[in-house]
């Protein structure tokens, strides 16, 4: 039996540039439809780049007017694209990603914050699951994939799919990678990765995304920086994928 095709995108963003970094990921999207792709998952506030400074200046929620590409692109392909965002609720601002579904999006905000980032924003609650073709996706961004208490969270509550977007440089990729490897492993999830293709924030990137099937090993993954698209599927017990450049 075939599983639904997952995608990761390892995409380079540009400062404050909202229009144009949507085009990035309708682009992306588009692509990974063709692929037949359900679900396809950007970095960690991949729509405004990593950039803490300008996040409250350019929050963003899902029905906001320069967004309706996006919306419009998941609806027309019948694809989830999660695109990372900061989010302003009651509570405060968030780094959150949003899932642009056929049907209407969802919002997740992260849970744990990296150091530093509590100068700007606040934490978010866990708990968001969506459903694809038999599949149950929980999300996780960047310092939520160091708590193993998340990814526990979401196996409890029926995951098979765990999908981060993340920025990682390249001093951390290596311990962050082994640690959602084994996630995938010690759960029975698979792992989705998206970090970065290019420097964001004045941090260099590691690149590198990745997907791990749920024995923990690597299905398809960025050699290094640059722009990717990482596709997988399941076919009976194995997982097949395939890395297209762009």
């Amino acid at each position: 039996m075939r599983g639904p095709v997952l995608a990761v995108a390892q995409t380079a963003s540009t400062r404050g540039d909202i229009e144009g970094n949507v085009e990035t990921h309708v682009r992306f999207a588009e692509t990974a439809a063709r692929r037949g792709a359900r679900i396809v998952v950007f970095p960690e506030l991949s729509l405004t780049d990593y950039e803490p400074d300008i996040a409250a200046s350019h929050a963003l929620t899902p029905d906001d007017p320069c967004l309706h590409t996006l919306r419009s692109t998941a609806e027309e392909h019948t694809i989830t694209i999660v695109a990372g965002a900061p989010y302003r609720s009651p509570e405060g601002l968030h780094i959150a990603a949003f899932a642009f579904q056929p049907e209407g999006a969802r919002v997740y905000t992260k849970h744990h914050l990296h150091h530093g980032e509590e100068a700007f924003f606040v934490p978010g609650v866990m708990g968001l699951q969506i459903g694809i073709d038999g599949e149950r996706v929980s999300f996780a961004i960047c310092a939520d994939t160091t708590h193993p208490t998340h990814a526990e969270a979401a196996a409890r509550g029926g995951a098979t799919v765990y999908a981060a977007g993340v920025f990682i440089t390249p001093t951390g990729i290596e311990v962050d990678s082994n640690q959602l490897r084994g996630y995938a492993r010690s759960h029975q999830m698979v792992v989705l990765m998206a970090n970065y293709a290019a420097p964001s924030g004045g941090f260099p990137t590691a690149g590198r995304s990745a997907i791990w099937d749920s024995e923990g090993e690597t299905v398809i993954q960025a050699t290094g920086t640059g722009e990717a698209l990482l596709l997988a599927h399941r076919e009976g017990a194995a997982m097949k994928g395939e890395l297209i450049t762009l």
